[in-house]
C-alpha cells in the first residue's frame, strides 16, 4: 500500500526546486504533481478497476462504463475474450458485426477495441442478460490535502516528484530547463517499464494471428 503523502511529495518536489517558495506556488507544485499522476497513469494504465453489465441480445457494440478511460480485458461469463484490433478485425473477418451466438454456434470469445469508449463482441451474444464484466484504466484521485495518499507504489514517488519538477522548469527555459532534461528522461524510462501495454499488444497481435490462419 502507498505510504507516501502529497505533503511529502511537495517537499520533495521544492528540494529539486532550490526550495523556491517565491517562484513555485504550493498551487502549482499541487497541479503538477496531478499532471504527473494522470500522465503516468495514461502511459502505464496502472490503475485498473472492473466494472459490470449485461449484454443485449444480437447487440454487437457496447458503449464502455464512463468511470473507464481505456479498457483493456473484458469477461463474458467469467470467461476472458481475446483481444482483437478494429482495423485487423475488419480486414480479416468484415462481417464481425451480424455474426452471432446461434450463428457461428459458440458464445462471444473476441472482445473488439474501439477506441476509448466503445468496444465489440464476436460473435454477438444472441439471447442477452449475461454478464459481461470490463476491466480498465481508472482516472487517479486528484490530489487535494498535504495528507492525502498517493495511489501508485511507493516506487514511483520519485518518477512523479522529477516529472512535476521538470514541467515547473519549462516556463523559465534557459539552463534551469536543460538542468531539468534528465528528470524527464528518467520519468519516459520508468514508464516504459512500468507499462502494460506492450504485454496487451502482443496479445491482441496473437490472437489476429490466429483468425487470419
Amino acid at each position: 500500500m502507498p505510504t507516501y503523502t502529497l505533503g511529502q511529495l511537495k517537499d520533495e518536489v521544492y528540494s529539486r526546486l532550490e526550495n523556491n517558495t517565491a517562484f513555485y506556488t504550493e498551487a502549482a507544485v499541487t497541479n503538477a504533481l496531478n499532471e504527473a499522476c494522470c500522465i503516468f497513469n495514461a502511459n502505464t494504465g496502472m490503475l485498473q478497476d472492473s466494472f459490470p453489465m449485461f449484454s443485449v441480445a444480437n447487440r454487437a457494440i457496447y458503449d464502455v462504463p464512463r468511470e473507464l478511460i481505456l479498457p483493456i480485458r473484458i469477461q463474458f461469463e467469467q470467461r476472458y475474450l481475446e483481444p482483437w484490433g478494429l482495423n485487423n478485425t475488419g480486414n480479416a473477418n468484415p462481417n464481425w458485426m451480424l455474426q452471432n451466438w446461434r450463428q457461428q454456434n459458440t458464445p462471444p470469445s473476441y472482445w473488439i477495441s474501439i477506441g476509448n469508449t466503445k468496444f465489440g463482441l464476436n460473435p454477438a451474444d444472441s439471447y442477452g442478460g449475461r454478464t459481461i464484466v470490463v476491466t480498465g484504466v481508472i482516472e487517479p484521485e486528484v490530489l487535494v490535502d498535504d495528507d492525502q495518499l498517493i495511489q501508485f507504489p511507493d516506487e514511483y514517488s520519485t518518477v512523479l516528484v522529477n516529472y512535476a519538477a521538470h514541467i515547473l522548469n519549462l516556463p523559465e527555459g534557459g539552463a534551469s530547463f536543460q538542468q531539468s532534461l534528465p528528470l524527464y528522461a528518467d520519468f519516459m524510462q520508468e514508464v516504459s517499464i512500468a507499462t502494460i501495454y506492450k504485454s496487451l499488444k502482443t496479445r491482441a497481435s496473437k490472437a489476429t494471428e490466429r483468425i487470419t490462419n
